[in-house]
Order: C-alpha cells, then sequence, then structure tokens
C-alpha cells in the first residue's frame, strides 16, 4: 500500500460501524489511506478525530442478479418473522442486538439464521446464509426483522437492509438517527424506537399482508431506484473525485 499510494489514489471501505474507542490495526490502515468511506455517517468526525486523513458516507447495496423475490418457497423457510445475523456471545456492545431477537423468539413464531444462537438456547435454521438462501428467507418471513447492533449512529445500517429490500422482503428494523433522512416510515420499510414498539409493530403486520406487500413492493422499487451495486460504484467514484454522491435521494446534507 505505500508503495503504491504515491501514484495512485488508495481508498478502504468499510461496511460495518466500528466499537469505540477507535483502535487497533485496522485503524493504522485507514489513517494511510486518502479516503476511508464508512456505511456509519455518525463516525465520520470520529474517525477524522482519529487521525484519518478524510472520511465520508458511502452506503451499501443490493445486486440484482442475486438479490430479488422468488415466487414460491419450500415450506421449510416460512415463518412470521426471520432474523439474519449471528450472536456474538461475550461481545457486550452486541449483547442488547441478542436480547432483542431472543424476545422475538419467546413471543412470535421465528426462524434464525446465523451461528452462536445455540449460547442462548435457541437453535439456528442454518448457520450461513449466501444469497441463494437470503431469497428463501425474505420470501419465506412474513416479516424480516433488523436489529443492527449500534442503534445510536447517525445513518449507520448493514447490507441486510439493502439485501432485505432487494429480495423484495418486508423489513421491519431499529431506527438510528436520521433515518427518515432516507426512507419514509411504513412506505419502504418500517422502523422501531423500543422493544415494545417491535413487539407492537410484529402484531399489527403480522394481521395485514397487504400492507405488507404494499410496503415491501415499494422497499424493492427504492433499492432498484437508488441503491444497486451500480449506485454504489458511481457515488465511490465521485467521493473519490471530491463530488458529492448523489445518495440519498431525498435530504440529509453533505456526506
Amino acid at each position: 500500500l505505500e508503495a503504491l499510494a504515491p501514484h495512485f489514489r488508495t481508498v478502504l471501505f468499510t461496511p460495518d460501524c466500528w466499537a469505540s474507542p477507535l483502535g487497533g490495526e485496522t485503524l493504522e490502515l485507514a489513517r494511510r489511506v486518502d479516503l476511508l468511506l464508512t456505511v456509519a455517517r455518525g463516525q465520520v468526525s470520529e474517525f477524522l478525530d482519529a487521525g484519518v486523513r478524510r472520511a465520508a458516507y458511502l452506503a451499501e447495496a443490493c445486486d440484482p442478479s442475486a438479490h430479488f423475490p422468488l415466487e414460491q418457497v419450500d415450506e421449510a423457510w416460512v415463518s412470521d418473522v426471520a432474523f439474519v445475523g449471528k450472536h456474538n456471545a461475550g461481545v457486550s456492545h452486541r449483547a442488547p442486538r441478542s436480547e432483542l431477537v431472543r424476545s422475538v423468539c419467546e413471543r412470535f413464531e421465528t426462524k434464525l439464521y446465523g451461528s452462536g444462537w445455540q449460547g442462548l438456547g435457541l437453535e439456528p435454521q442454518r448457520e450461513e446464509v449466501g444469497p441463494e438462501d437470503y431469497r428463501k428467507v425474505c420470501r419465506g418471513a412474513r416479516i424480516v426483522l433488523g436489529r443492527d447492533w449500534n442503534d445510536s449512529c447517525e445513518w449507520y445500517f448493514s447490507n441486510r437492509t439493502w439485501f432485505t429490500l432487494g429480495c423484495g422482503g418486508f423489513l421491519l428494523s431499529n431506527y438510528v438517527p436520521g433515518l427518515e433522512q432516507i426512507f419514509e416510515n411504513h412506505r419502504e420499510l418500517v422502523w422501531y424506537r423500543s422493544a415494545q414498539e417491535c413487539f407492537e409493530l410484529i402484531e399489527h403486520y403480522l394481521a395485514r399482508p397487504e400492507e405488507r406487500r404494499r410496503i415491501a413492493e415499494a422497499g424493492r422499487a427504492f433499492a432498484l431506484a437508488h441503491r444497486t451495486y451500480d449506485h454504489f460504484a458511481r457515488d465511490l467514484i465521485d467521493l473519490v473525485e471530491g463530488k458529492p454522491p448523489a445518495f440519498p435521494p431525498r435530504q440529509g446534507g453533505p456526506p
């Protein structure tokens, strides 16, 4: 990297929110590149304060050739609620996510996809989910639950958001600051601000299949119009060249 840096602009993309305080080998790498791109806009200033030369927000995306709705799916994939993600035992900052998922499993017919849940007495359907399986999860679940480990960082959400929308899933996800600058609640997806609201919204939408269908279709249309990997590449190039990205299409201010 140091040999290439004098001749080429170097960019590092990080697809997750980092635990604070920032540090370690990856931060040292981030300090050496010309531009750090993060899916967590709320951490941009934190990266700059930690010595990163330049940092900006770049949202993840979906791949229309991999993330698309299925017409039907085997009964084994059908559930009221599905959650895709790992349980990280012993990682304190991820405990609230696992607790919410455990509570949802206690209250609703839920299928888990991801490793580590046995530590909470829960048995996942599969420990690994590739694009083909992700399509099946979204087709089989009436509600796809979103819960990222950090719900207080501005504009942070994982690629599961875009994968779910691309696959035509109905997404119920946690709120993060500024989310309304990207999505419209109850239009492309639905968000909750507390565990209790999450439970209430699951009950509400399980009883309303037509509303779920309408929101899922709008979410997929939004993803295809604004957040495929073609859009991702467009924004990446603009950011490298110092231009403002076209995403989000609504409001949001500077990257």
